[in-house]
């Protein structure tokens, strides 16, 4: 999608920031996810839906020896913008990305 609007540089966020949401997704919602990526008003939306009640929470960076608990600090800082709703206990929640093309962050920088 990205390379047909022009745009392989954002390719590696988008996974990477992808990725990250459905990991968290799988390792803390009960039951099935989904993911939605959509490209409309100049701007690619990447979404994970899952069953899991919890919004997240963005928490201080663990110090080096700690495995994971960076996923959240990693798309802040990656995003144009990022946040969550509930969809209700039953329903879970999205979590949600949004990648510009002139607010690309390089995910090596």
């Amino acid at each position: 999608m990205l390379d047909r609007h022009g745009l392989p540089e954002l390719v590696d966020t988008a996974v990477l920031l992808t990725s990250e949401l459905l990991s968290n997704s799988c390792r803390y919602a009960p039951g099935p996810a989904s993911v939605c990526l959509r490209w409309a008003d100049k701007r690619l939306r990447g979404s994970v839906w899952d069953t899991g009640p919890l919004l997240p929470r963005p928490e201080a960076c663990p110090g080096p020896d700690v495995d994971g608990g960076r996923g959240l600090a990693l798309v802040d800082r990656c995003a144009a913008a990022w946040g969550s709703f509930a969809l209700g206990v039953v329903l879970g929640k999205v979590v949600w990305f949004e990648l510009l093309p002139d607010a690309a962050v390089g995910v090596a920088a």
